[in-house]
């Protein structure tokens, strides 16, 4: 028995990864084809077509580009989620064992450790740690330039 491919794709179970926006928003489910960076919006083949004729100059990639795209809300939310406790975010960081883990683990696991802190506080302590290690960086290499200088 011959199927169409679009008799396929339509009753595919498949999950689209990248939804365009604007058949989204027509209550259509069309995976996208492109993203503009401009706009920040997905769009299959036949809503870029609109797109470009309104916004010529907009920055826009391709499924050949999809580093250049943003994850998808799914991805996103499977990252942020603790592996252990499915319903539970990531909020906590633990230095002694560079993990994150969300508060129970925390509570379970990490209760003995000597740094296991909000993320938001240790994000906060390595962009003071950075600022520093760049200055230091700078200071070694403007010692670097000076011998070198003396060398030459």
């Amino acid at each position: 028995m011959a199927t169409s491919d679009s008799s396929v794709h339509k009753s595919s179970d498949l999950v689209k990864d990248y939804v365009c926006g604007p058949c989204e928003s027509k209550t259509f489910e069309e995976s996208a084809d492109y993203f503009c960076t401009t706009c920040m919006k997905f769009f299959c083949r036949k809503c870029i077509n609109l797109h470009d004729q309104l916004y010529a100059n907009h920055s826009k990639h391709g499924r050949e580009e999809t580093n250049k795209w943003p994850l998808t809300k799914a991805v996103e939310d499977l990252l942020l989620k603790c592996d252990v406790h499915k319903n539970e975010g990531l909020k906590m960081f633990c230095q002694d064992h560079s993990q994150l883990c969300c508060s129970d683990c925390a509570f379970l696991n990490h209760r003995q450790c000597a740094s296991a802190t909000l993320i938001c506080d240790s994000v906060q302590k390595m962009s003071v740690d950075m600022q520093q290690l760049t200055i230091n960086l700078q200071t070694i290499l403007d010692e670097l330039n000076k011998l070198f200088r003396l060398w030459r």
